[in-house]
């Protein structure tokens, strides 16, 4: 009989799946290597489908984001703007931002992200962020700006 484990995994495993790179995702412009993007908008499908561990952690994010959310605005912090798509025709840029918050009558972009504990008690700035030992915190670090755009 297959375990419950191994279910969940076959699951996960089915679960995911590639999309067509027809533009710069705002959210990868971080990545340092040029390669990787080039392979990205070109050879998308040649890509390797996240394991079903690191489906997992996705799934996890994306059930955790609106929790994120709620937390702040019961902390007292206006949320708008959820899930806006914006394109920088120019550039070939394309992306969402996760939400627009307002803090101390200023807006700023927000982008929701889990860590382990040991990253997230690793960053204590934004330039702390270039240094993590992950490379979505850099990524994520160095792709602010243009959403920012």
């Amino acid at each position: 009989m297959t375990s419950l484990v191994e279910k969940v995994m076959e699951y996960k495993a089915k679960k995911a799946e590639l999309w067509p790179v027809r533009s710069n995702r705002a959210s990868e412009l971080g990545h340092p290597c040029v390669r990787y993007h080039v392979f990205n908008r070109t050879r998308w499908e040649e890509r390797t489908l996240p394991t079903a561990e690191l489906q997992m952690v996705f799934d996890l994010g994306n059930a955790l984001e609106p929790v994120v959310l709620d937390d702040l605005r019961k902390a007292g912090f206006q949320i708008n703007e959820q899930q806006r798509a914006f394109e920088w025709k120019e550039y070939q840029i394309t992306g969402s931002i996760d939400a627009v918050i307002v803090a101390e009558d200023k807006t700023y972009p927000l982008e929701v992200k889990t860590c382990s504990p040991y990253v997230f008690n690793a960053i204590k700035s934004a330039e702390d962020m270039t240094k993590a030992a992950t490379s979505t915190c850099v990524s994520t670090r160095l792709s602010l700006p243009s959403i920012c755009l």
